[in-house]
């Protein structure tokens, strides 16, 4: 059986947040045989680079990349997406984190149906305006859109998805080697493309905001 998931973290310059941010995939009470990290170090120039070495020295699961100079998060993204084994990606922020449970809630939705992605809704900023109940009720792109033209609580970041690789293969989906709006311009590609779409209300991902 290949692996279900394949967790996408570019790095560089994250050596006060990395460890955390991998510790909370680690710690997930989920076989690491279901699942791989990808850390793309983009020409770390502080001590990023030895923190994720150590780290690899102790589970099998962990894949490094290391950028002969720094290309910036999109084709770092890239890298991971053309190097991951697994059935769905998941993209996590070298400062960010995952909530617990995250794989096993995540498994759960896909024993159910085989997405092309699943959208988590969730943000500081949107939560006390969602209805739970009718965002458990969108089946489709369009439900989706239109709810979202109502009430307009969609915040378009890739690490509120879980993607299906070979949607992204198929659909030929990549990130655009932008500065800025990379997200953006991803995410509207992603959900314009998709049939299979599963949006909820909560979130696996823990945004933490740095000062």
């Amino acid at each position: 059986m290949g692996l279900l998931f394949s967790i996408i973290i570019p790095v560089f310059n994250s050596e006060k947040y990395i460890s955390n941010s991998l510790k909370s995939v680690l710690k997930q009470p989920f076989s690491k045989k279901k699942y791989e990290i990808i850390l793309i170090n983009d020409c770390s120039s502080d001590n990023s680079k030895i923190i994720i070495q150590n780290f690899k020295k102790k589970f099998k699961n962990i894949k490094i990349i290391n950028n002969q100079k720094n290309y910036k998060v999109s084709y770092c993204r890239n890298i991971g997406i053309k190097s991951a084994t697994g059935k769905y990606i998941i993209f996590l922020d070298s400062d960010d984190e995952l909530k617990k449970n995250s794989f096993n809630r995540i498994e759960k939705l896909l024993s159910k149906y085989e997405y092309d992605v699943i959208l988590s809704l969730e943000f500081k900023s949107n939560k006390k305006r969602m209805d739970t109940k009718k965002i458990n009720q969108i089946k489709n792109i369009d439900y989706f859109l239109n709810y979202e033209n109502k009430h307009q609580i969609y915040n378009p970041n890739c690490w509120n998805m879980v993607l299906n690789k070979s949607f992204l293969e198929e659909k030929k989906i990549f990130f655009k080697r932008v500065e800025i709006f990379e997200d953006q311009v991803f995410c509207t590609e992603v959900l314009l493309s998709a049939n299979k779409i599963k949006v909820i209300p909560t979130t696996f991902h823990k945004y933490i905001q740095r000062p």
